[in-house]
């Protein structure tokens, strides 16, 4: 992955990045240029963070990267902070696509709708979403993960995504989803047959809240962080053997998992990495 920051904003005639390869890893170069776009080796992967790109520098880099040749090689792009872009162009061969913090205009999310082979697609952060354009996230047949979040990201919302039939990831960072959002969206949606992988960072839901994560009977990893969980659900789910989770990995990173629920970690035999950093259970243990 190949990353590019701008802390502050410039103002030139036409920006273009430059990407060599010194020893064996990649470094970018910013000049001033107004001739054609130098050529790049084929990047798999690019993030450009907190730039001050019009539509047309945004284009001018990744035509850099290789992106928009007749056959690119960029599978991954991130771009965070990016005030001033309105669209994306088409890029064949994206399967990862990140837009974190950014104002996703109707144009925009129209092209994001354009690149049918995405198969992870992260919206957290960004403003300007309709429920009515979350919705229209069904006509990306292939996506397999989706992160969502901030308080814009509410039951209504996840209402919206409850349709989407082959989710085997779901991150919900920060939002306003209640314990009844939740649980409506584990009894409604067909990708609850298929999801592996929960993400909750911070929200309000509780303990109580997670019970009903036991009845996606693929799920082998949850991750919980910043968020006010005492770590009872897992005693809960242990005292049905034939219906609570088999995880695998588990992550209780900075919440407020004790000595007491943590000893119910024994009963999951099924896992294989366990992070309990930033929790009292872990300061208990020290």
């Amino acid at each position: 992955m190949v990353k590019f920051e701008k802390q502050k904003s410039i103002s030139i005639i036409l920006l273009f990045f430059v990407v060599f390869l010194i020893g064996g890893t990649v470094s970018m170069v910013l000049a001033e240029e107004k001739t054609s776009v130098v050529q790049s080796p084929e990047l798999t992967g690019l993030l450009l963070k907190d730039m001050d790109f019009s539509d047309a520098e945004f284009t001018a880099a990744l035509k850099l990267a290789g992106a928009l040749k007749s056959s690119p090689q960029l599978k991954q792009l991130t771009l965070r902070r990016l005030p001033k872009i309105t669209f994306i162009p088409k890029i064949d061969t994206l399967r990862n696509l990140s837009l974190i913090e950014l104002n996703i205009t109707g144009k925009m999310f129209d092209s994001i709708l354009e690149m049918k082979d995405l198969t992870a697609l992260d919206l957290r952060f960004c403003c300007g979403i309709t429920p009515e354009q979350y919705k229209r996230l069904n006509l990306l047949p292939k996506l397999k993960d989706l992160k969502i979040g901030g308080y814009t990201v509410n039951d209504e919302v996840l209402k919206t995504i409850t349709p989407l039939p082959n989710l085997t990831g779901l991150t919900l960072d920060d939002t306003a989803v209640t314990a009844k959002g939740l649980a409506d969206y584990i009894e409604r949606s067909p990708s609850a047959k298929t999801l592996q992988m929960f993400v909750l960072n911070k929200g309000t839901l509780t303990d109580d809240d997670l019970l009903p994560l036991n009845r996606l009977p693929k799920l082998t990893r949850l991750v919980v962080s910043d968020s006010m969980v005492s770590g009872s659900f897992l005693g809960k789910w242990a005292a049905d053997e034939t219906t609570r989770p088999k995880l695998n990995r588990l992550s209780l990173k900075n919440t407020l998992l004790n000595e007491e629920n943590a000893e119910h970690l024994k009963k999951y035999k099924e896992l294989s990495e366990t992070i309990l950093t930033g929790t009292i259970a872990e300061a208990t243990s020290k």
